[in-house]
């Protein structure tokens, strides 16, 4: 087990992982100074709650980047969406009780998606069923799963946000979660693999039909998927 506690098979080897428990404690408050990492004028006046998940999600992306070998730190742009160091990609993304990040460089990983979901109330999965689900995985549901109606929706909610994540910024175009469906299989170290499948055109990389995959874990009542596309897939920007 490697990468804060994550195994070796959740990440491709040229990611670099980091996560902080949350609420942060002295030891990140202090590298917090030390990097810099301050909060935005317009989230001065925000819940505690708010101001500990930014500034624990800066932290992680820092960490992450300095364990691969990289310079300087995560900006955010006007939308407040994370600007990451030229020659990077990375991810940040935070529950309840832990914030995460994940960096890779951009020759080798064009794109990068990570989530982190504690497993939801039955309230909360009757709410969002209809807007997560497509029939065919209602259907994988049925047919027989190792886990519960809860569980299974958390997992490919936390799938389908890693997807976003990962495709969104290189299409430049929102899509919703029924436009991606999964399909989920367990490999070694209680890792699963998902491959998706989009079901719309995406921009002009991503067509009908396209197929990615990814990785998810649990632990402790969270599941954690991570989705990468590897250069290679789609070519590296301005090829």
């Amino acid at each position: 087990m490697t990468h804060g506690g994550l195994p070796d098979k959740f990440l491709s080897s040229e990611c670099r992982y980091h996560r902080e428990v949350l609420p942060l404690g002295h030891d990140a408050q202090m590298r917090l100074r030390q990097a810099g990492i301050v909060l935005p004028e317009e989230l001065a006046s925000a819940v505690e709650k708010r101001k500990q998940e930014f500034l624990a999600g800066r932290l992680c992306a820092f960490e992450a980047l300095r364990h691969s070998g990289a310079a300087g730190k995560v900006e955010f742009g006007a939308d407040r969406t994370p600007v990451w160091p030229v020659g990077w990609v990375g991810s940040i993304t935070h529950t309840e009780g832990v914030s995460a990040a994940v960096a890779a460089p951009v020759e080798r990983v064009r794109g990068i998606g990570l989530d982190v979901e504690a497993v939801m109330s039955t309230q909360t999965v009757n709410r969002i069923f209809d807007a997560v689900m497509t029939e065919t995985e209602r259907s994988d549901f049925e047919r027989g799963q190792r886990w519960s109606r809860e569980e299974f929706v958390t997992l490919v909610f936390s799938a389908k946000e890693s997807i976003y994540k990962c495709i969104r910024p290189i299409a430049g175009e929102f899509f919703g979660f029924k436009d991606a469906r999964i399909e989920v299989s367990e490999v070694e170290q209680g890792v699963f693999n998902f491959k998706y499948f989009l079901d719309k055109n995406i921009g002009s990389l991503f067509k009908r039909g396209w197929q990615g995959s990814g990785n998810a874990y649990f632990e402790l009542g969270r599941f954690h998927t991570l989705v990468t596309i590897p250069c290679e897939a789609i070519g590296s920007p301005g090829s």
